[in-house]
């Protein structure tokens, strides 16, 4: 089994409330509903995760405001990503990294696959290996997912819907 951190807005932040109503559950209490699919995507295929396991990093960590978000879409996929560059969120999410390694069990064959390897760049292929995942410390980008891959025919719809 695997866990994963992410990020989760406060409960009382006005995103959170949107999120809970854009994915059908809220992360901080069982309330569910159903989500209207929007052409063959429903935003329930998608998640924002939480944890509550980190105090003691969240404790000697400081906090990382990101000023604004806005809607972006990353290899098809729609998301909420940082308006500007964002150095302390990167040194973050580098720490993350780093101090929660130790915890990370080594990736199967299977898993490696799983990831296409032979489509990676070299870089991204010597994170997967070292680190578990493509996508860290240079070739990281923060975003919080909306949608699953968009077909360029699903893509204006599924824009009108997020805006």
């Amino acid at each position: 089994m695997r866990y994963a951190i992410y990020f989760t807005p406060r409960q009382d932040e006005p995103l959170a409330r949107i999120a809970a109503n854009w994915l059908g559950r809220d992360p901080f209490g069982a309330a569910t509903r159903p989500v209207e699919a929007v052409g063959e995507l429903s935003a329930a295929e998608v998640a924002f995760h939480t944890a509550s396991a980190l105090d003691d990093f969240a404790e000697t960590t400081p906090v990382v405001t990101i000023p604004r978000l806005v809607v972006s879409q990353i290899d098809g996929f729609f998301a909420l990503v940082p308006e500007g560059p964002l150095p302390a969120l990167n040194r973050f999410a580098d720490d993350v990294v780093r101090d929660f390694d130790r915890f990370r069990a080594p990736l199967s064959e299977a898993e490696i696959e799983r990831r296409s390897p032979d489509s990676l760049k070299p870089d991204e292929f010597r994170n997967l290996c070292q680190w578990g995942y493509p996508y860290v410390f240079e070739t990281f980008r923060f975003h919080m997912t909306l949608s699953g891959r968009a077909s360029s025919q699903e893509s204006p719809r599924l824009r009108a819907a997020i805006d």
